[in-house]
């Protein structure tokens, strides 16, 4: 009987039927007219009216059949968006007209259906703190076919652990303001913002009212006065040993972590060491993309040096010498580095790199390339490239406890020493190099964002 209170009830379509009686009068009027005009055989008039009764028997099975088009096109079933958003709009007023049976019947078959959502989670809870049965657990009522390979071996506490706070705490911060989010429809203001009020007079009556433990009066807090300070709490002494603070320990782990896909412009300076130093220093532009794990980063690095050479410098090509002050170069390699220490926005790391340098010692309007004998190389040299050295990044958004900025965008410091080997028969270029490079950059990853479960992208 309950399932009638989370359905919205659709006006039948009543025109068939009055074009049916409609129909059926203008038979009658029909008959009435043309047994007046007309002397009929008995016969003749049984023939009329047979004729009239199976004309009206096929209009009322024409009917039937569009009433049970009508039905099988209205009636769906519920996805968790309906039953979410129902639930919202129900909720407070059966609670104020006490009808805990419909209340547990609603609850009931959310969780049956659909498991523990983030919209009944604030209330189940309040509601077991209110009535002394909440113990650090949460029931795992994951249907058979609703992604049991991650809930159908947890316990109720483990469940409890595992979602407190993401989605359940973290979708209750997201939104609890929601009536001043234009991004929203109206109807899902009003619906979701007058049941998160509901929520929190709820809580707020129950903190002032009732003895708690330490844990039960942290999340009548919150759910009154929803806040990351009341949720900071939680690094305090006093609930050592309970299973929110070891979940707010791994969710704010979880929330630091940063992964996914980089893309970062960069540039600085390459300053050559040694006999190689004649080729004088020359800044570089280019950029980076790859990814990273928890600690390591990946990245494909291409960039290009250029300005021409301080002084001159003398290469071979087929036995002859050349001089010159050309110079472009480039590098391409695989970079990777490894966090040793981040600290909020703060992070080091250790790189290194393997890949190749290069660069033109001459330009493509030099007089060796009138030779008909020369090749388009022969002017370019290249070398092996490994190196190492340190990294400072400083991240320009920092995590906060509702997930609301990521740990994406990032200005990183780097120096690197580089093992190079240069040959050539004219000026010697042996020698190695330092690189010292500033990045600009980000990392896109899963956003930490839990809006509401009615809402789709057109909505938003």
């Amino acid at each position: 009987m309950f399932r009638g209170y989370l359905v919205q009830t659709i006006p039948r379509n009543y025109a068939a039927y009055f074009d049916h009686f409609r129909c059926r009068r203008h038979g009658v009027i029909f008959e009435r007219t043309m047994a007046n005009s007309f002397n009929f055989t008995p016969m003749k008039k049984y023939c009329i009216l047979l004729t009239l009764l199976i004309n009206l028997l096929t209009v009322a099975k024409a009917q039937l059949k569009d009433n049970a088009i009508s039905s099988v096109m209205t009636e769906r079933i519920l996805s968790v968006n309906d039953v979410s958003y129902n639930t919202v709009l129900l909720l407070p007023r059966l609670y104020r007209e006490h009808k805990t049976d419909t209340i547990n019947a609603i609850l009931n078959y959310y969780e049956t259906n659909f498991g523990m959502g983030s919209t009944i989670a604030p209330f189940v809870i309040i509601n077991k703190i209110k009535n002394k049965t909440f113990k650090e657990s949460l029931e795992n009522k994951m249907p058979a076919d609703y992604d049991t390979s991650r809930f159908a071996r947890l316990s109720d506490s483990g469940f409890y652990e595992l979602n407190i706070f993401t989605p359940f705490l973290i979708w209750y911060l997201d939104n609890y303001d929601i009536k001043h989010k234009s991004k929203y429809a109206p109807y899902i203001r009003n619906a979701y913002g007058d049941y998160i009020e509901f929520l929190q007079n709820l809580a707020a009556e129950e903190r002032k009212n009732g003895v708690h433990t330490v844990v039960e009066n942290l999340l009548l807090d919150f759910f009154a006065h929803p806040s990351a300070a009341i949720l900071k709490q939680l690094d305090n002494k006093e609930f050592e040993g309970t299973l929110l603070q070891r979940a707010w320990y791994d969710y704010h782990k979880k929330v630091n972590e940063i992964s996914g896909l980089n893309i970062g412009l960069t540039g600085g300076m390459w300053a050559p060491m040694g006999h190689l130093a004649v080729l004088g220093n020359h800044p570089y532009i280019g950029y980076v993309i790859g990814g990273r794990g928890k600690k390591i980063m990946v990245d494909l690095s291409l960039n290009f040096r250029f300005l021409a050479t301080p002084e001159d410098y003398v290469i071979k090509l087929q036995q002859l010498p050349y001089t010159t002050r050309h110079f472009f170069g480039a590098y391409i390699a695989v970079d990777a580095g490894y966090e040793i220490m981040r600290k909020k926005r703060h992070e080091i790391d250790v790189l290194g790199g393997i890949g190749f340098s290069g660069f033109d010692a001459l330009s493509s309007n030099s007089s060796y390339f009138n030779n008909k004998n020369a090749n388009s190389d022969d002017a370019s040299f290249y070398s092996a490239d490994l190196n190492a050295g340190l990294g400072y990044r400083y991240y320009l958004s920092y995590h906060k406890i509702s997930g609301k900025n990521e740990n994406s965008g990032y200005l990183a410091v780097q120096c690197k020493y580089h093992y190079q080997h240069f040959q050539n028969d004219g000026t010697n270029l042996q020698g190695n190099a330092l690189t010292f490079g500033l990045i600009y950059g980000g990392y896109s990853h899963k956003s930490n964002h839990y809006y509401l479960p009615t809402m789709d992208r057109s909505e938003r």
